[in-house]
């Protein structure tokens, strides 16, 4: 009989046969079940085929070269078939990634590409591009005692009305210059990939598993000119900064989840707070910028 281990993320109760240590144990009846199996090479009827991945409503295949085969389907189930059984970091790193997005927007679950923070008992998301500093960010905050709800995905619903954050995996992923500005020694931390150079970064661990209400989102950004500054957003300014910032947004275009992914965002967007935060690209100075959002969110 196959071990298997029960964790919690995203709001949900999640049943693998591969051990996630990233994630907290739980008990209960799973919402998801993760398990290994024979998975098809292509999808016979695709309707959408991009890099490493082809798509049909409510399915999701995904192939990272030479890792493992990955098929997302229902919102409730994610098979995997390894290809190189040995690179089990690997096979972890693109199951709580791309196959664990795949698996939020079937179920209707905003995933922004961002980071969450909890602060005063409420969520903020870091949001933006890869390279604007949002997993940096909330490092420096945990560094400085403030809890770590998820890095790289931000999973986020609407309960009662109200925006929350549905913790997700609160260990954060960090580039050799980000470690350095953090004033850690990289020779003392795992790597993400071996043939990376990132790093797990020792977060406090705090392991929330209950929904958080979400007091703001940030989208970073960076400039040429120097300064930082902060711009509250409206109207359908903060509709097009969500849909940008959708986690893998091309897997919502394959699996036509194009009308739910609109609802979803145009409903957080009446909502929620949006700021654009605009950096210098040079010298980023991570304690000023962390002293100015908390300046900004004790404001409000």
């Amino acid at each position: 009989m196959t071990n298997t281990y029960t964790y919690s993320a995203f709001g949900l109760i999640i049943d693998s046969e591969i051990e996630l240590k990233e994630l907290p144990d739980t008990k209960g009846t799973p919402d998801v079940t993760i398990w290994f199996g024979n998975v098809p090479e292509n999808l016979g009827n695709f309707s959408y085929k991009g890099v490493c991945f082809e798509t049909m409503p409510k399915k999701l295949l995904l192939k990272p070269l030479n890792i493992a085969r990955y098929l997302i389907t229902n919102g409730n189930e994610i098979t995997i078939e390894p290809i190189d059984k040995s690179n089990v970091q690997a096979i972890r790193l693109f199951l709580l990634g791309s196959a664990m997005g795949a698996l939020l927007h079937q179920r209707n679950i905003l995933p922004l590409h961002g980071s969450s923070i909890g602060f005063n008992d409420q969520a903020v998301v870091f949001a933006g591009v890869s390279g604007s500093g949002k997993s940096t960010l909330a490092a420096m905050f945990n560094k400085t005692g403030f809890p770590s709800l998820a890095d790289d995905i931000s999973a986020i619903s609407i309960i009662n009305e109200k925006p929350v954050l549905l913790p997700g995996i609160s260990q954060i992923k960090l580039w050799h210059d980000a470690i350095i500005k953090l004033k850690i020694n990289p020779s003392n931390l795992l790597k993400v990939r071996s043939e990376l150079e990132k790093y797990y970064y020792p977060v406090n661990n705090y392991n929330f598993a209950n929904a958080i209400t979400l007091k703001r989102i940030y989208i970073l950004s960076i400039r040429n000119q120097g300064g930082i500054e902060i711009e509250m957003v409206s109207g359908i300014e903060k509709f097009n900064l969500l849909k940008t910032n959708t986690y893998r947004y091309n897997f919502v275009r394959g699996m036509n989840l194009e009308v739910e992914h609109f609802k979803m965002a145009t409903n957080l967007a009446s909502k929620i707070e949006i700021c654009k935060i605009s950096r210098e690209s040079k010298g980023f100075e991570i304690e000023k910028l962390a002293d100015i959002v908390i300046s900004d969110l004790n404001r409000f």
